[in-house]
């Protein structure tokens, strides 16, 4: 390329005086910020030129630069609908349910579209792609159709095969029968910078026991600094906690708060938990009929649930 060339047509572009020919020859050899590969690929769309060659390299710079613009998802969508590289596509893709996921960034649908569009074709995605999107719907769950369930459903196991255990896992007990474990756990969810050690300092308190010491764990890193740690919780009862990270030696207190489980409403499956809870709320209520009645459901439940399925 001509350098003197390519400053000439840059400074006639940048000042509304260009023909097709000068915008071509930018198109094709500029060389520089993302905001003026931007506005040449604006003024191309505006003239109806083919951008696919273009909208690749401005998708390359934001990722290598971590600079962005505002019409991204526009540059996006031109590139995915022409033959794209599919390691560019599901990069773009990561880095924005990254965004999504960890870094709680409002994100256009397209993303979400897309890694759907992938994963009917069954392509391999990075873990925070399955994140990001069972997040989505777990938000959004009027706009969940016969095409989403069998996905979703893909995703929360791939998910929690690894061990992966988030507060929204809960909303998906009434969709899937191996989600309602989640139903009946408290957890809690708690962000820092990956690598930061997490420590939860916790207290159970209930009637019969008013105070108490406070317990330890080390939060669990599900991805990207996005910590749990997960706790059962009767009826009354409420869990004390507050958070510390550990950096170079030294603990430094970020978090503390209180979760409360005073609900009387149902679970949608009866699981032997929720059983429990109901004698605890009808302790309370002192209505003890119902209370031995469950006690004897309860133990009913029991029995049968160890007889057919005795661990070998």
């Amino acid at each position: 390329t001509n350098p003197m060339l390519g400053n000439m047509c840059l400074y006639g572009f940048e000042r509304g005086k260009y023909d097709l020919t000068t915008l071509q020859y930018l198109m094709e050899h500029f060389e520089g910020n993302t905001k003026t590969l931007r506005n040449i690929w604006k003024a191309a769309v505006e003239k109806e030129l083919d951008v696919h060659a273009l909208s690749e390299k401005i998708l390359k710079q934001m990722l290598y630069t971590g600079c962005s613009v505002g019409e991204k998802m526009d540059i996006f969508k031109k590139y995915i609908f022409g033959p794209a590289d599919l390691s560019l596509e599901i990069a773009f893709l990561s880095q924005n349910c990254y965004d999504y996921f960890v870094k709680d960034k409002l994100m256009n649908e397209v993303v979400f579209e897309d890694v759907q569009k992938l994963l009917l074709l069954g392509k391999k995605l990075q873990k925070v792609c399955l994140l990001a999107y069972t997040k989505y719907f777990a938000e959004h769950k009027d706009k969940i159709t016969q095409i989403q369930r069998p996905l979703l459903k893909r995703c929360l196991k791939d998910l929690t095969k690894e061990g992966c255990v988030l507060a929204y896992f809960a909303d998906y007990a009434d969709m899937f029968p191996f989600m309602t474990r989640f139903m009946d756990k408290t957890i809690i969810e708690y962000k820092t910078k990956p690598g930061t050690k997490a420590i939860i300092h916790y207290m159970i308190e209930h009637k019969e026991n008013k105070g108490g010491e406070y317990h330890t764990m080390e939060m669990k890193d599900m991805y990207g600094g996005v910590c749990c740690s997960l706790f059962v919780l009767f009826f009354g009862e409420k869990l004390f906690y507050y958070i510390t990270e550990e950096r170079d030696g030294n603990a430094e207190l970020t978090e503390s708060d209180s979760v409360s489980r005073n609900d009387i409403g149902h679970a949608v499956v009866s699981t032997r938990f929720e059983m429990l809870n109901d004698v605890v709320i009808s302790e309370t209520l002192q209505d003890y009929e119902a209370v031995n009645q469950m006690l004897l459901e309860y133990t009913e439940t029991d029995y049968l649930q160890n007889a057919l399925f005795e661990l070998r």
